[in-house]
């Protein structure tokens, strides 16, 4: 590879191809990079993928003539590369109608300050490296909007110019689960607002922020709280790290639901922390396990426009909860859920109650003396239906001999 610099359609015309792959296949000793120029944008009617199969780490400087980069196929970095490639996009808006692939050779940098759009119909797969929101590059500032079908895989989702602020919608068809973790340059907190607004009922998105110590990558990286995070029809299921936070939660529409996920490790139980909870309409599932449940702490304010709105769905069977009652030879279990301010909320015992929905089989009760501090306690116990308890007890003594045989 000889020069560091590539001009690509120079006269400001779009590149238009059907397939478009940079491979490089070899680094001259004293080359780091190159810079391809891609003056009025490009639009490729297929995939556009950039490998590195020299041995050596290689980054690219991807400029778009302030145009943009249109696919209506995949883009793929790293994938099949035998060395690190770095793309550091700027001056271009980015439209891809297929999935957005990061591979575990590749990471992916977008300027922070000359990035006009960045929106993906499909899956948005990080293979255990960085994806870079906002790059720390020259000026920038203001709200970014961010547009993907789906976040998948693991690694680093890491914000370096803070002087931004971004929207990341997700509009899933599918099923993606990301676990990774989250910082920004110095910690600042709130940079990234989250919205789940699916294309369809099915449209269901997992995060799972794990705890990440003080890195540098270029800039100094620590982790930081979320913005804002609003559920609009989907199902968002988020998981923090016990050091982390987020501003206004909202939930509205029949179709969101909005549940807590585990993280370091722990694919079960966790507790996410607000500022405030507005819920407008929609659903709030928890789930359980034998020694605790998916909690939500509200800092501030809790409101809930309609009871008749809004579900607040416990999820656990009759049968798992006679085996957890079994093994602790207790005739109750007590779970705190939900904790808020309860002097600036509204959220009455009444309506708590109408919001319950469970397992017809289960007796669940709010404690009363915990609500009016500010903490909403389920005390889960069985119906004492002696036709029903009989099956259920029937259940769980075949679960329990099923168990003892395994051993």
């Amino acid at each position: 590879m000889v020069g560091n610099n590539s001009n690509i359609g120079e006269f400001s015309e779009a590149v238009t191809a059907h397939d478009i792959d940079y491979t490089i296949g070899s680094v001259e000793g004293s080359s780091w990079g190159r810079t391809l120029y891609f003056n009025g944008g490009a639009y490729a009617t297929g995939d556009m993928t950039f490998e590195n199969t020299s041995g050596s780490g290689f980054v690219i400087q991807l400029r778009g003539g302030n145009r943009t980069f249109r696919i209506s196929g995949d883009f793929n970095v790293g994938a099949n590369s035998n060395a690190n490639m770095i793309i550091h996009s700027a001056q271009s808006g980015w439209q891809v109608g297929g999935d957005f692939n990061i591979g575990t050779r590749g990471k992916f940098y977008i300027s922070g300050s000359s990035t006009s759009s960045f929106s993906v119909s499909g899956v948005l797969n990080i293979g255990g490296t960085t994806l870079d929101l906002a790059k720390h590059d020259s000026g920038g500032n203001g709200e970014k909007n961010e547009l993907i079908g789906g976040l998948s895989g693991s690694g680093r989702l890491q914000i370096g110019n803070t002087a931004t602020a971004h929207n990341l919608t997700f509009t899933n068809q599918g099923v993606s689960e990301f676990s990774g973790t989250y910082a920004t340059q110095n910690g600042d907190d709130g940079k990234l607002n989250i919205t789940m607004n699916a294309n369809s009922d099915s449209g269901k998105q997992t995060l799972r922020f794990n705890t990440v110590a003080d890195y540098s990558d270029e800039r100094n990286f620590s982790a930081a709280d979320l913005g804002n995070v609003s559920v609009q029809w989907g199902e968002l299921n988020l998981g923090m790290h016990s050091g982390m936070g987020a501003g206004a939660l909202s939930i509205s529409g029949a179709n969101s639901t909005f549940s807590v996920a585990g993280v370091d490790g722990n694919a079960e139980g966790g507790t996410a922390r607000f500022a405030s909870l507005d819920w407008q309409g929609g659903t709030i599932r928890v789930d359980f396990t034998e020694l605790a449940a998916d909690r939500i702490d509200v800092a501030g304010e809790l409101n809930v426009s309609s009871a008749a709105d809004c579900a607040l769905v416990l999820n656990v069977s009759a049968i798992d909860l006679g085996l957890w009652l079994e093994a602790s030879e207790a005739s109750y279990l007590d779970y705190t859920i939900l904790s808020f301010d309860a002097e600036s909320s509204n959220l009455t015992l009444e309506m708590a109650n109408e919001m319950l929905s469970h397992d017809g089989e289960i007796n669940a009760q709010i404690l009363e003396g915990d609500f009016a501090n500010g903490l909403l306690t389920v005390r889960l116990s069985m119906v004492p239906e002696p036709a029903t308890v009989a099956a259920i007890l029937g259940a769980i003594a075949l679960a329990l001999a099923i168990r003892r045989k395994a051993r």
